[in-house]
C-alpha cells in the first residue's frame, strides 16, 4: 500500500495515543464528551469516531475503505454545562 502522508509527518497536529488518552480522559472525568479522530493513513481523510469516550486501535476510512492502525490522533470536545438553561436544549 503506497501512503499519501510522508514518513515522519503527522497531520493535524496528531498526538502520540498514550498522551492523547491522558489528556482525554481528564475531560471525560469532569463529565464531558470525547470523540476520537485520526487520519487515514491511505487517502489522508480526517475522520471521526461516533462513539464517544472511546479510543479505538484501528478505524476503516469512509471515503476509500482503507483500515488504518492508529498510532497518533486527535479528539473533538463536546463540552456539557449541567447548570445551562436554554430554549433550545435542557441537560437533566
Amino acid at each position: 500500500m503506497e501512503s499519501m502522508i510522508p514518513d515522519g509527518e503527522l497531520p493535524y497536529e496528531d498526538l502520540p495515543l498514550a498522551q492523547l488518552a491522558e489528556m482525554a480522559n481528564k475531560l471525560i472525568e469532569k463529565g464531558h464528551l470525547v470523540f476520537m479522530k485520526f487520519t487515514c493513513e491511505k487517502c489522508g481523510a480526517r475522520l471521526t469516531f461516533e462513539e464517544p469516550n472511546t479510543f479505538y486501535k484501528e478505524g476503516s476510512c469512509d471515503q476509500c475503505g482503507h483500515v488504518t492502525e492508529i498510532k497518533h490522533g486527535g479528539f473533538m470536545v463536546a463540552f456539557v454545562h449541567r447548570n445551562f438553561r436554554s430554549n433550545y436544549m435542557r441537560v437533566k
